[in-house]
């Protein structure tokens, strides 16, 4: 059972004061629609694995995966590539030395 005056209300249409604001509402729903699509479209991809060296090797607890990138990848490389098989392929793989670190990099 309605209440008294409820299908007044809801017959009534909407004031200008309120389409007014519904439209304001969805323009800026659109607009931040429109944004988000523009950012992504725009966005570079950057390659996941390039200047990375990614390594699985044996560990005490059974397996790790050793991920190294840039600089990191380039001390990696000279402190443990000749000291294991995998991760002197890994370190080629990617353009990476091999050997003893020297001083200042």
């Amino acid at each position: 059972m309605p209440l008294e005056g409820h299908t007044d209300r809801v017959a009534t249409p909407l004031s200008g004061r309120d389409r007014r604001f519904i439209a304001i509402i969805a323009c800026l729903f659109v607009l931040g629609a429109a944004a988000c699509v523009f950012a992504y479209i725009n966005h570079p991809a950057i390659p996941s694995g390039k200047g990375c060296v990614v390594v699985t090797v044996a560990s005490s607890l059974g397996g790790t995966t050793l991920r190294n990138c840039g600089p990191a990848a380039k001390r990696f490389c000279r402190s443990e590539g000749k000291l294991n098989g995998d991760i002197a392929v890994a370190c080629q793989r990617e353009g990476y030395a091999l050997g003893p670190i020297r001083a200042g990099g």
